[in-house]
């Protein structure tokens, strides 16, 4: 099959000219034409568009419809997401309580999470395998401990390309009473997400990331 380039560039306004070469990454690409008729003023009930839009997402994915008004939060990004979910939890959090995190994220990721430690809650970082970069999801009890009150990773690194099997992470923190946040914005341009299968306590997304960076 003939991959239809001149169908993909008619997509993007500012790729009219054949000639024009762009130096674009994940956080700046070029911005597709439905694009700006999406982003257009809105003036009808914000109120039921909120409601209309977590439905919407609870379908996408494959939450409880019935509580997404409780259970879907809609913020500016991800790492907007990330500092509120870590400022929350943390105030049930007791001096000498542990928090684990993966070196899969990003320093961005890590941020929020790495701040409590100045609240006297301990972060312990669960390192990759080398060479290979990836997480080896059977040392998961060695990370966990009595005082161990959450588990921080993302499905993917975005750095890495490296892809986690979280059933076990996820069976593992449950039995150990745990609670788990993910981040599944680097994996979501490649795979759907299944809320009702992850068993996690939390998971965050980037919308903008649902269909490709920036796609709406």
């Amino acid at each position: 099959m003939k991959f239809p380039l001149e169908y993909v560039r008619g997509c993007f306004p500012s790729l009219k000219d054949s000639s024009d070469v762009f130096f674009d990454n994940v956080l700046t690409p070029q911005h597709l034409a439905t694009v700006p008729a999406a982003s257009a003023p809105f003036d009808g009930d914000a109120e039921a568009l909120l409601a209309e839009t977590r439905q919407s997402l609870a379908f996408f994915l494959n939450a409880n419809a019935e509580w997404a008004d409780e259970e879907i939060l809609i913020a500016a990004d991800a790492s907007e997401l990330s500092k509120r979910l870590s400022l929350a939890l943390s105030k049930s959090f007791e001096a000498g309580d542990e928090v684990v995190t993966t070196e899969l994220d990003d320093e961005t990721g890590l941020a929020d999470w790495d701040a409590l430690a100045g609240n006297g809650t301990s972060v312990r970082r669960w390192p990759i395998k080398r060479p290979n970069g990836s997480i080896d999801t059977d040392r998961l009890s060695e990370f966990l401990s009595d005082r161990t009150r959450l588990v921080v990773m993302s499905k993917a690194s975005s750095a890495l390309g490296s892809i986690v099997e979280l059933l076990p992470v996820c069976l593992g923190v449950q039995q150990h009473h745990s609670s788990l946040v993910l981040n599944w914005s680097s994996f979501l341009p490649h795979g759907a997400i299944d809320i009702r299968f992850l068993r996690a306590d939390f998971v965050i997304a980037s919308t903008r990331s649902f269909f490709g960076a920036k796609a709406g």
